[in-house]
């Protein structure tokens, strides 16, 4: 009978002890969690703020052409849009392309 309350013994202590350390385990995860969202959350508005504080400006564009626009709806359009920017990226893999549409009145 005392060998079965001993064996009853060792498996409370061990599964109390298994089981703090794994609530423990789950608080320490959880505080991780949340000071990683926080630092992700204050890259991202360092980031936005970054981003908002570079330095923009309005361009008014004159386009004077002697031919009517295309019919877009029975003709097809005769000439492709020119670039009038090219800005390449990072690495010169891609770029940002700039033209001007006129869209139909």
């Amino acid at each position: 009978h005392s060998n079965f309350m001993d064996l009853v013994q060792f498996f409370v202590t061990f599964f109390s002890c298994f089981l703090s350390l794994l609530l423990v385990a789950a608080v320490v995860w959880k505080i991780k969690q949340s000071c990683w969202a926080s630092r992700r959350r204050e890259q991202l508005l360092r980031e936005m703020q970054q981003m908002a504080s570079r330095p923009f400006a309005s361009v008014n564009v004159a386009l004077e052409t002697d031919e009517e626009p295309p019919d877009l709806i029975g003709g097809s359009i005769k000439t492709v849009p020119k670039p009038i920017a090219l800005e390449p990226c990072f690495g010169n893999k891609a770029a940002v392309l700039s033209v001007f549409v006129r869209l139909p009145r």
